[in-house]
């Protein structure tokens, strides 16, 4: 079940919110400015809250990144953006696919590390590609069982036995 492969240059994360972002005066204020790009508060969730919460976390946390490491607007936009595809990716299902979700990670970030027009983009640098990966293994991917399992839906099997000749 691919989700299919699209330029995430300013997807969620446009020039705007990232100004907002840069203008931001404290950690609250840019949780809320991540909280509107992504959408968050329409989301239908059961423990909203606690969900919310942890998402604005990790994606606080890949922003400080890009940006302690310099990123440019484009690459933070995209970072963040893949951050988030990945994540719909890993929770579509209930399943493992913890090798399928990291496979699509690096998928997504050399399809912007490299210009071969219509097939990928350069929008990370090749330290910022490096980057990129060694930020979703130490962060997402480290966490990547507590995500699946907050925001997964649980199967719930019921099983009911008959025997013959009761």
């Amino acid at each position: 079940n691919r989700m299919k492969q699209e330029p995430l240059v300013w997807k969620h994360f446009d020039q705007l919110v990232l100004h907002d972002l840069d203008n931001a005066k404290n950690a609250k204020q840019k949780r809320h400015i991540i909280k509107s790009a992504l959408g968050l508060e329409k989301r239908d969730w059961n423990n909203k809250e606690e969900k919310t919460e942890i998402l604005l976390d990790a994606f606080a946390n890949c922003y400080n990144f890009a940006k302690r490491h310099e990123f440019t607007n484009q690459s933070i936009s995209v970072l963040l953006a893949i951050l988030n595809q990945v994540h719909e990716y890993a929770c579509q299902t209930a399943f493992e696919n913890t090798q399928e979700s990291l496979h699509f990670s690096r998928e997504l970030i050399l399809f912007h590390a490299v210009l071969r027009p219509p097939f990928s983009i350069e929008v990370f640098t090749p330290n910022e590609a490096k980057l990129a990966n060694q930020y979703m293994d130490e962060n997402y991917f480290r966490h990547f069982k507590l995500y699946k399992y907050v925001f997964t839906p649980r199967i719930v099997m019921d099983l009911n036995f008959q025997y013959p000749n009761q």
